[in-house]
């Protein structure tokens, strides 16, 4: 549903495709009728094209979505999502995973 406008290159799309999944977030509060590949799938194309290659308000934004998911109890989804892009191919994508992680444990801790 939000992947193909955060695959698209034009970095304002991809903004507003952030923008977008960042109220869709804080309004629907209920996850259990959203499947946890769609969950993964969108971080994963958060942190690939979005996060590593994007706009200081597009990183903003992919790291208001991920502290939105993981207060939200998505921590399992956050999790896997991270550690299928570890290890891509591409050192920004690597670097990008690496301070996700670096924010993420910054503003929740360790446990």
């Amino acid at each position: 549903m939000f992947v193909p406008f955060i695959q698209d290159s034009h970095p304002m799309c991809q903004e507003k495709a952030l923008n977008v999944i960042v109220i869709w977030i804080k309004k629907y509060q209920n996850f259990s009728q959203l499947k946890d590949d769609k969950i993964i799938e969108i971080c994963r194309n958060i942190l690939e094209k979005a996060y590593s290659l994007g706009k200081a308000n597009i990183k903003t934004a992919s790291l208001e979505i991920f502290c939105l998911l993981f207060e939200t109890g998505q921590k399992t989804n956050i999790i896997s999502s991270i550690l299928s892009c570890i290890q891509n191919k591409n050192q920004k994508i690597s670097c990008g995973v690496i301070a996700m992680i670096s924010e993420l444990l910054l503003n929740f801790g360790p446990k």
